[in-house]
Formats: structure tokens, sequence, C-alpha cells
């Protein structure tokens, strides 16, 4: 067998004689060692204190005997063509001679470079190399370091970032963690570490608490945090210096982006280090638990701008003339611009799964009335620059006399949804109302009853108010839920279990979060959620009136809120009932008394005596149903455990398993076995007398033994 070539002959341990060692020649430390074994010397060990990159070297040494024969021959014509094939001195043929992983990987250095043809991106990219080797953040790796088996490199790669408030991007290097080497990556050997990092949408609602808003940032946060010596050296890198074709060896001494566990080790590291510091700063610790976020722009949260100078929250609308008219192209659009503009954008998302109903792929280019529509509805987009929204959801907060969570659901035929709202009672009878957070999810295709449709818009927006809750944390917080749906107001009344799952289910999660007493009916044209379930563009304001502030019977004292209904039971979806008289036919034996042992386990296995009849009451305890079935030539129950198995019933009413084994010339006892249930008293009472039987024999040979039988 040649070095590097095909494997011929796999040896297994039957033939493992082969191999044995009948003498040994052992040279000194980190030198190999020979054996001579029948098939000839065997050389295996390492060649010096340090084997260089990961290489394997074989061979096979082998001897001719003086014995004139066939075998002989071949074996001399094989050694006088490796003898003159030494003689070709670099004048054979040379194909590209690479593994496919080295390949892989001349592949990626080429393309890298490559890119880096690009003039600007070139400039950036040295840049920020040479920032992380003049500030400490890499290491130049030293030639009589470099061949070891405890290193790992990564690919790594350029991510230009906005900054907010310039006009430049900046360039940030990321090292690749889920780049494999022989089916590994360097991510495969971490541990990614417990979600740390907060909801946005939670850390912008709590932004909006507060006289005022303050933010601060970590500069270079991954940078702050030193590795270890033993761990840098997994995060090697390459790189060539400008004007010189050598490449270098570098490795990341601080922790580097692109690796699963570095946002967790990042925020952990900040928890710790405000958790050290938190005597008399109970604030604080607070702060960076609930208000953290590895961010990269902290006056951008969610597609909403935070404008200081007037404390609001604003929107800003680019690219809108500067549409891809296919599917792909204006879902990137729909998908730039935040969800409490549910009015617009449940819209956009009803019109987009409606193409795709169409038959258009997510290429396909977009035409016709279609387009017309999308192009009415970038033009309502463009109006929202114009709007501001008060970033304090509960100004003037000495003053406050209550606070109260209204949560609005609705549904139609395109879409449900929720929108959950602040409403705020001041101690000289004022009161304010401000949008916290709106939601919205496209109908099931499959066409499903009004009234179940309103009970997944109150499902969604029980929820939402609980998420919304959570984030507000506010001390003495009421809630409200309303409806127009007066059978879904009913239905969360009733019991859950009288109804059918699909009810139940849904009316079972509603009141383990909500309270019955919680909720309300309101009519439809009082319902503001309304306005979030519908595609048709009426006009071209981007938020219709009142989506922010609530509906308008809210300005007015609570005597004065639209009235509950009245409950009613609702006779929809609700569970058939039925009465069902039993009537048992046989007795269950009494199993506690078996007793199986060295003394009767050889009748048993035949099934002689009364053993027969236990065997019988075992398999009608178990398979009662498919032994009806069987009894009548019915087919049995797609769901039956004895589906896939060949079964029958002989002349003594006993299940057993059939097959084409039935032709072999065997005992008919072993052809076709007792089928007993594995977790049956008598199929556990059999096993472990055949347990004590055999001596406690391994399982292998028990569950042979047993099925000899069974």
């Amino acid at each position: 067998m040649k070095s590097g070539g095909k494997i011929d002959v796999l040896l297994g341990l039957d033939h493992s004689h082969l191999i044995a060692v009948l003498e040994s020649r052992v040279g000194g430390d980190d030198e190999p060692f020979a054996s001579r074994t029948r098939l000839g010397w065997i050389v295996r060990g390492l060649l010096g204190g340090d084997i260089g990159p990961m290489t394997a070297r074989s061979y096979h040494l082998t001897a001719t005997s003086r014995e004139e024969g066939p075998v002989v021959q071949d074996s001399l014509d094989a050694e006088f063509r490796a003898f003159c094939e030494t003689e070709n001195f670099g004048t054979e043929f040379r194909g590209e001679g690479l593994s496919k992983s080295e390949q892989k990987a001349e592949k990626i250095v080429n393309e890298g470079l490559w890119k880096l043809e690009d003039p600007k991106l070139k400039e950036d990219y040295r840049k920020a190399i040479k920032k992380y080797i003049d500030e400490g953040y890499a290491s130049l790796v030293e030639d009589e370091n470099l061949y070891s088996n405890d290193q790992f490199y990564l690919l790594h790669h350029g991510v230009y970032k906005k900054v907010y408030g310039k006009k430049e991007r900046k360039l940030r290097v990321v090292f690749d963690g889920a780049s494999r080497w022989k089916r590994k990556s360097l991510n495969d050997g971490m541990q990614p570490g417990p979600k740390l990092q907060n909801d946005l949408a939670k850390v912008l609602i709590r932004f909006q608490q507060g006289e005022i808003a303050f933010s601060a940032d970590i500069t270079a946060m991954y940078s702050r945090i030193r590795l270890k010596p033993s761990d840098a050296r997994f995060h090697r890198f390459l790189w060539q210096e400008p004007g010189s074709e050598k490449i270098l060896t570098y490795q990341m001494d601080r922790l580097p982006f692109g690796l699963n566990c570095s946002p967790f080790i990042a925020l952990k590291t900040v928890q710790r280090a405000a958790a050290d510091a938190k005597t008399g700063k109970k604030d604080c610790i607070e702060a960076v638990e609930n208000n953290i976020l590895a961010s990269d722009e902290a006056e951008k949260l969610l597609g909403i701008f935070y404008e200081p100078s007037t404390d609001d929250l604003t929107f800003r609308v680019t690219g809108a003339d500067e549409v891809e008219w296919t599917r792909a192209g204006l879902l990137s659009k729909v998908a730039a611009v935040y969800d409490p503009l549910a009015p617009l954008i449940v819209k956009a998302k009803i019109k987009l799964r409606e193409l795709g109903i169409k038959g258009l792929n997510w290429k396909d280019v977009v035409t016709g009335e279609d387009k017309t529509w999308w192009q009415r509805w970038f033009s309502t987009l463009k109006q929202l620059n114009s709007i501001r929204m008060p970033r304090n959801l509960q100004p003037n907060k000495r003053n406050i006399k209550s606070s109260q969570l209204l949560t609005f659901c609705d549904a139609s035929e395109e879409a449900v949804a929720a929108a959950v709202y602040l409403n705020t009672s001041y101690e000289d009878g004022s009161s304010s109302c401000r949008l916290v957070m709106a939601k919205t999810k496209l109908a099931p295709r499959k066409t499903i009853s009004i009234p179940k449709l309103e009970l997944n818009a109150a499902l969604l927006g029980a929820r939402l108010s609980r998420y919304v809750e959570e984030a507000l944390n506010l001390p003495g917080l009421t809630r409200l839920f309303w409806t127009d749906s007066s059978t879904t107001r009913n239905w969360l009344r009733a019991v859950a279990a009288h109804y059918t799952p699909f009810v139940s289910h849904r009316i079972g999660e509603i009141q383990s979060v909500t309270n019955p007493s919680e909720w309300r009916f309101v009519s439809g044209k009082q319902n503001i959620a309304d306005v979030a379930t519908r595609s048709l563009l009426v006009d071209e304001e981007p938020i219709p009136p009142g989506w922010l502030e609530g509906p308008d019977f809210l300005k007015q004292p609570v005597d004065l809120w639209p009235k509950d209904l009245p409950w009613m039971a609702v006779s929809a979806e609700r569970r058939a009932t039925h009465s069902q008289h039993l009537t048992k036919t046989r007795f269950e034996h009494d199993w506690s008394k078996l007793k199986i042992d060295s003394s009767n386990l050889s009748s048993c296995l035949k099934m002689e005596g009364p053993y027969q009849e236990l065997v019988r009451r075992c398999q009608e305890e178990e398979f009662n149903e498919d032994i009806q079935q069987l009894r009548r030539n019915r087919p049995l129950s797609r769901t039956s455990r004895l589906q896939q198995l060949s079964r029958f019933l002989d002349s003594d009413g006993i299940l057993r398993l059939g097959g084409r084994i039935r032709r072999a010339r065997l005992p008919y006892d072993i052809l076709h076995p007792p089928i007993l249930p594995g977790k049956h008293v008598l199929a556990e009472a059999i096993i472990i007398a055949i347990h004590n039987e055999e001596h406690h024999v391994g399982t292998d040979f028990l569950h042979s033994k047993a099925r000899q039988h069974f």
C-alpha cells in the first residue's frame, strides 16, 4: 500500500493477530519506534518534539522472499517500477496537489485580496487592522510559535456601519467564528451563554419613562475585555502589510466580533462591573441590567429616532423613491419601519401576501394596479417625516393620581390587531393617553369564522399587555381590555372546558393572564384597533386620527365610557355532550400474585398449563381493540402499535408474529412467537426470571434469550 493512497484492506479485530508485535526497535526521545508484525515492519511515533503543522506521514516497509513464484514476481515488478519512478527528478506530472480544505483556504485568501482592490475599502481595512495592533488588541505571532496543534485561524472581513450624526461610515473587522476546518469551527467549541441582551422594544418603552432622557456609550466595548494567552492562540488570523509579500500571523488578544459567545461575555462583564460597585447605587444597577444595549446607535432604536433638542421621537424615511419593484425589494422597505405604525404597516403586509397568492416569486417584477397601489403607499410613507411624538409617556409625574393600561383588540378577515395605551389621570382632574405599543398579525389563509378571529385578537392583546406591563413596571397599574365582539366577550366569562379545543385553549390562556372582570365591550366605531386590520388606503395620512392618543371617549370621565354587555351563554363552538353506559365485559386479572422463577420459568416460556391463559389475558388487556379487529378480519387502526408488524391470531386465540419466516423449516413457536407488550407485568416478570436464571448476563444476551420465545 502506497503512502497517501486509498485504503486497500481494513483489518478487523478477528485478524488482530496479524499486527501483533513480534519484535521492536525503540529510538530515543521524540523519535519513532518500529514494530515487526506478520505483515512486516510498522513505524509510528513523532519526528522531533514538535511536528509542525497538522500533517500525517505513513510508511510501509516491505521485504521480499528469495523464493520464486508469481507473488514474488509481482512484488519485484512493483519495486522496479518504484525504482524507475525515483529517476524522474522533478520531470513527473504534477496535479494541483491540494486538499479540499487547502483549496478552500487559497480561494478565500485570493477573493479577500481581490476585494481589497477597492481603494476605499483597502484603506479603511488597513486602518482598522493597524488600530488593533497599535492599541494592543492584536499582537504578532513569532515564527517559533507558529507550528502547534493548539491554535486556530479565523477568517475575517470588513463590515461598514453607519455612525449617527456623521456622513462617514466606520469599518469594523468581523472574525468568522463559524468558518469550518475539518468540519469544525471555533464556535463549535464555544458556549454561547444565555441571552443577556434586553429586548429592544422593552428598552424603547422604558426610554419613554422619566422626565429626563439620557444615554451613555462604552467605546470599543468588546476590545476592553482581554483574552487569556492560552485562549488567544485560538484567535489567530493572517495579514499582509502594505508593500510586503510576506503573510504575517497575528492573534487577537481582546474579545473579537463574530464569535457566538462575544455578546454574552461583553454584557456579563458590564453587569459584573456594575455589581461590584453596587453599594449605594441601586438605580445604576437596574439601569445596567434593564436598559443596556449592545447597539452602535443610541439615538436610533427600532427605526425611531430621538431628537434631544425637543425631547421628541421622530421618523426618518429615506429611499422611498428608490424602490426595487419586486416582492423582495418591497419587503426590505416594509421591514425597515417600526410596528407602532401598525395601521400603515399592516396594509403592506396584506398586499405582500396577496402578491404571493397571485403567483409572484420574490424576484418577479410588480406591475399594473399592484404597482400603482404600492406607489400610493410609499407616498403615504414619506409623510412620516413630518410626525413627531413626545418622548415622555407621563409628564408631570408628581401630580399623577392613577395609571391604567388600556388594550384594544380587533380582527377582520385580513388581519388581527391589538394596541396598548397608557392612560394617566392627574390630581387636577386632567388626563393624558399615549400609545405605548401595537402589534398586528395576518389572518390565516384558511377560512376561520369572525368570532374565532376576534378571539385570536383578544389573545394577542392579552399577551401584548403583559409584555408592556413588564416593561413599564409601574406601581399601582390597573388594566382594561376592549373588544367589539360580543361572542368573544361572553366566551371570556365562561368555562374554557365547555368549548371546542380551538376556543378552549385560547380562552384558557387569556384567563390565565387576565381577569374576566378586566374585559369590556366597545362598539366597532369606537374600537381604535379597527384601523389596523384593513388594507384599504383611504387617504394619505400615515397615522389615522386618534391612533397615537386613543379614541375620543377616553377624554371623558370614566363613568361616561361605553358600558359593558350583560353576560349571555354562547352556544357557538360548544362541546357536544354524550351520555355513555359502560358495561364491564371481562374481569382484569390480578397480576400481583404472579410469581415466575427457576421452578416454573421453563413452563412459562413454553406456555404450558396455566401460562397460555396468562399470555392470552395479557394480550387482551393491552391489544384488545386490535384483537377484536383481527377477529372480524378488519384492518387495524393507523395508531395501533401492531401496525408495522405481520400479526395473526392462532387457533387458541393467541396473538402471534407472522411474516415470510413461516417458510423456514423451524418449530412453530420459533417461527411465530407470541407478541407480548414490553411494559406489562407478565413481560417484566419473565425478563427478571431469565436474568436471574442466567446469572445476571448483559442486556444483549438477555434480549436474545427472551426473543427466542416471545
